[in-house]
């Protein structure tokens, strides 16, 4: 890494409380994420695709908990969509940076239908890359090996709005994102929808109390053909912003808030947001819902 780029890298890392490992390590990940964005603007992925989702948050709208994941998905579905066809570009921006990325081969039957490196999941494909430093001091170990998963949905329900927003670093450029309202929808989505079984995302409660927080709208076109396609509805069903509350709050009576705390407190600093967490609170918090 030439002397610019370690100042481009030095500025980035200025963000970050450094005191331990685990504080390192945070702040790797998400400084490649970062990088990764930046090379997937360069080699033209967001003139088909937006994020969404805790990364999209965070980067974009101080959201205060690390996000693993980068959610994306197709402006215009498109089955044949392949992230590959954009990792020539997003390699050789890493490299800039000595990083060096593999993507791990997964293989998942699913209907007889074997499928390599993505997973399949209804409409979106799940990839995992493993990235590996050359000379990236910010690592834990000589050897350590960062995974950062990719999600892309290439048949999304209908109705998103999508905004380009700038982002300084690693050098200036804009990304595709879902708007706020569109954001909330489908983070309501995920708080309705997701199996959560013996784990409960209380990621997902934490993004939703930051949306109510910031007075987000809900786009209430997305809203209900997320519902649908995630089978929480049907077409018939008339969705409202009373209605939506009956459905969230239903949903808040049956959590298990012990495991939902356990769950987010790895991801913020602040744990103490965390003590006001119950089925009430959440109910209350719920009437601040707009559309």
């Amino acid at each position: 890494m030439n002397d610019f780029m370690r100042s481009v890298l030095d500025e980035m890392l200025a963000k970050y409380e450094l005191d331990t490992p685990k504080d390192k390590q945070s702040a790797y990940r998400q400084i490649v994420q970062e990088i990764i964005l930046y090379g997937l603007q360069r080699g033209g992925f967001f003139k088909k695709a937006a994020i969404f989702g805790g990364t999209a948050l965070r980067v974009f709208h101080g959201l205060g908990r690390f996000s693993e994941d980068l959610d994306f998905a197709l402006m215009t579905p498109d089955e044949s969509f392949q992230i590959s066809d954009f990792f020539d570009e997003l390699r050789s921006t890493l490299a800039m940076f000595d990083l060096n990325f593999a993507v791990e081969e997964k293989i998942k039957n699913k209907e007889n239908n074997v499928k390599k490196t993505a997973i399949v999941r209804g409409g979106a494909r799940e990839t995992v890359m493993l990235f590996y430093p050359d000379d990236f001091e910010m690592t834990v170990g000589p050897h350590e090996v960062t995974r950062i998963k990719f999600e892309i949905n290439v048949n999304p329900p209908a109705g998103a709005s999508y905004e380009l927003l700038p982002k300084r670093t690693p050098y200036l450029h804009e990304v595709r994102a879902f708007d706020m309202p569109s954001m909330f929808a489908n983070k309501i989505d995920a708080v309705l929808a997701r199996a959560w079984k013996n784990r409960i995302k209380g990621r997902d409660l934490y993004d939703y109390l930051f949306f109510l927080s910031k007075g987000t709208f809900v786009n209430m076109t997305l809203m209900k053909n997320d519902l649908v396609s995630s089978n929480c509805v049907d077409e018939s069903f008339s969705l409202t912003n009373d209605s939506l509350k009956d459905l969230l709050k239903k949903r808040f009576s049956e959590i298990d808030y012990v495991s939902a705390k356990a769950d987010v407190s790895n991801f913020i600093s602040d744990t103490s947001v965390l003590d006001s967490w119950n089925g009430d609170y959440f109910m209350r918090m719920t009437e601040k819902l707009m559309n």
